[in-house]
């Protein structure tokens, strides 16, 4: 059973409870989008939105993913980011 290149790497034979993913989108994402996604934060540059979150699991990303869909905006890039290149624990 192959594995889908968006599934969580494994940590030391563990699987790691969150994920942190950064996705690029055409357009601005309405705030309202950013406020109703807990942890969601984004950044505006020329025509696109940077958004960074940290999700639970496929299920969740790809969640988002079609709530982005559902408000026009096309997303241009999903990168998978390694756990010490975040900064989202507080």
């Amino acid at each position: 059973m192959s594995r889908s290149p968006l599934a969580a790497a494994t940590v030391g034979g563990m699987q790691p409870t969150t994920q942190d993913y950064e996705i690029r989108v055409t357009g601005m994402v309405p705030t309202d989008l950013l406020d109703e996604i807990s942890g969601l934060g984004g950044v505006s540059v020329d025509s696109s939105t940077t958004l960074v979150c940290q999700l639970e699991d496929s299920a969740e990303l790809h969640g988002l993913l079609a709530r982005i869909a559902s408000r026009g905006l096309d997303v241009v890039e999903l990168r998978v980011l390694p756990a010490e290149a975040t900064h989202l624990e507080g």
